[in-house]
């Protein structure tokens, strides 16, 4: 794990991770995750919540995954929350 959100300085809120997911573009291939967009988008009402969680609490704990710190992009920038 890697420390990277001392900077980060944003809202999280389920009503934000829900519309971020409705707007993905569902014609394009799975991120490193290995999760398609197509699918994120047809669960959104199942998976908002529990998403809106892990984000929440890695940005609590100041703790991403180790290859967000190695890749340049993180969840953050998957599902750009502004």
């Amino acid at each position: 794990m890697v420390n990277h959100t001392e900077d980060i300085n944003v809202e999280i809120t389920e009503k934000k991770v829900r519309s971020m997911l409705y707007a993905i573009k569902t014609d394009k291939s799975p991120g490193p995750d290995g999760i398609h967009p197509l699918f994120l988008q047809n669960t959104v009402e199942e998976v908002a919540g529990p998403i809106t969680l892990i984000f929440k609490k890695s940005l609590a704990e100041g703790i991403l995954p180790h290859e967000c710190g190695t890749t340049g992009k993180g969840p953050i920038f998957h599902l750009y929350i502004g």
